[in-house]
């Protein structure tokens, strides 16, 4: 939990016994699960990819946001996982496009947001591809649901 304190002190030890013990240390954990994505936008380019867009959390937990779980579910159930990650570094892009996808057929799709600890609460869509033939884009009109908060831990402090 954020704002936690631990103390830790190390001793060494061999066959012959244990050495000098070292001296308290404190770490306090500084972040916390940042909160979902904003302005999730999903459209069809074609009738057999989806693009995805959205904005940063307005709250990162803090720490920068190094990554985004992007998951879907078509009408059959089918369920695929994605880690969007920026080795480490605060993500830029902003846009994910999943291909090979069925026609005409409705996705669900969670995203949420992810820090050098935690991820956070996800923001959901729901979007169709288009039928083979339909010219353009197709805006997606988007539920917009906060799930409950999933926290993951992904590394130790």
């Amino acid at each position: 939990e954020k704002g936690t304190e631990y103390h830790a002190r190390v001793v060494g030890f061999n066959i012959r016994g244990e050495g000098l013990v070292s001296a308290y240390v404190m770490a306090e954990t500084s972040t916390d699960s940042p909160s979902e994505p904003t302005n999730l936008q999903v459209y069809a380019s074609n009738s057999e990819t989806l693009v995805v867009e959205w904005e940063p959390p307005v709250d990162d937990g803090g720490g920068p946001i190094v990554g985004y779980l992007l998951e879907y579910r078509n009408a059959l159930g089918n369920f695929v996982l994605i880690m969007l990650s920026s080795d480490g570094m605060p993500m830029v892009e902003m846009e994910y496009k999943i291909l090979c996808l069925q026609q005409n057929t409705t996705y669900n799709l969670n995203l949420s947001a992810r820090n050098e600890v935690f991820a956070g609460p996800s923001v959901s869509a729901e979007a169709t591809t288009l039928t083979p033939g339909s010219r353009g884009l197709a805006t997606i009109a988007i539920a917009v649901i906060v799930t409950a908060v999933v926290t993951f831990f992904l590394g130790a402090l």
